[in-house]
């Protein structure tokens, strides 16, 4: 009897294990961090928190054909802002969702641009490659970002994530 009751044991032990490490929730990496490493602007490799988010709503922009163009600025800490322009060819919601690659203004995609506010640096980032993924639940968003930094700006990569609420700029 004793075998037995160890088996049971056993057995429970296993599947709690099991239980616990299949049923865990779409682990995302870590949230509200953005970091840049691998450039060669030193003091720019480090790791930036999102504090806010604004936005300016999906709206048809000068473009050869009909695109439409949507505005997020990230203000990060320590001092800096990330910018994206998403362009898409409808107007189905006023900050668009799915995965966009980086590309050229007035094209299907994305462009980003990266400034630090601090001292007497006037140059920011430029980026030559990279995907921006947008995903919504409830009234907040998660940006997932991958890019690669343009070799003219001293390469690296910018890889992280915003996750909460974006506010509609006023301007």
């Amino acid at each position: 009897k004793m075998t037995r009751a160890f088996y049971v044991f056993i057995l429970s032990v296993l599947l709690i294990i099991l239980n616990t490490t299949a049923c865990k929730k779409d682990d995302k990496d870590v949230l509200n961090i953005i970091s840049v490493e691998g450039n060669s602007m030193t003091e720019y490799n480090k790791d930036y928190i999102p504090e806010q988010g604004i936005f300016i709503p999906s709206t048809l922009w000068q473009c050869e054909g009909t695109m439409y163009r949507t505005f997020i600025q990230l203000a990060l800490q320590p001092s800096a802002g990330l910018m994206f322009e998403i362009f898409t060819s409808s107007n189905t919601e006023q900050i668009p969702v799915g995965t966009f690659s980086l590309g050229s203004p007035c094209a299907e995609g994305f462009t980003a641009a990266f400034y630090p506010y601090s001292g007497s640096k006037t140059t920011g980032l430029c980026f030559s490659a990279g995907a921006i993924t947008i995903e919504k639940d409830g009234d907040k968003y998660d940006i997932e970002m991958n890019l690669t930094i343009g070799d003219e700006c001293g390469g690296g990569t910018m890889i992280g994530n915003f996750n909460g609420t974006l506010t509609e700029s006023q301007d």
